[in-house]
């Protein structure tokens, strides 16, 4: 059986190169609470922002990713200046985006998972463990020149993950 494409090796990308992923929260109301919104303020984004912007895996959450860059400072500033920009644009459908690991009122009976055909075959796969709370991250993506750089470096930073 072979991997899937994402756990392929990837040759040919710029080494050294950063790139950051963020789960966001949608949140709407007086209250704040979880909205299930992520497929209308998608569809609403300007074809610009829409590039960066995604539906994930609970209809409550979207993921915004930066480009790839040369410089930790430089992925930083792009992905303020997009959270601010998708900032804006949820003020106008009334609704709001936020980071954290999780919601703290958020619970699983009332999460609903995205309409997106990918998430909803991970629904069917996985059940309920697909639908409970959602969880909310930030991933950054490190471009390194070959398999054995990044195992180098992954021996280097697991003293390190407890911490984080």
């Amino acid at each position: 059986m072979s991997a899937p494409a994402w756990a392929e090796w990837r040759r040919g990308g710029a080494p050294y190169t950063v790139g950051v992923e963020e789960e966001l929260m949608i949140l709407g109301g007086d209250r704040l609470l979880l909205t299930p919104a992520a497929p209308r303020v998608v569809e609403a984004l300007p074809p610009v922002l829409r590039e960066r912007v995604s539906p994930e895996t609970h209809a409550s959450a979207l993921e915004i990713h930066t480009e790839v860059h040369r410089a930790v400072a430089d992925a930083t500033a792009d992905l303020g200046a997009l959270r601010a920009t998708l900032a804006r644009e949820l003020e106008v459908l009334g609704l709001r985006a936020a980071s954290a690991g999780t919601h703290p009122l958020a619970l699983g009976l009332d999460t609903q998972v995205s309409p997106h055909e990918r998430y909803q075959h991970i629904y069917r796969d996985l059940g309920e463990l697909a639908r409970r709370e959602p969880t909310f991250a930030l991933h950054v993506h490190a471009g390194v020149p070959t398999p054995e750089a990044a195992l180098r470096a992954y021996d280097h930073l697991r003293i390190h993950v407890p911490l984080l």
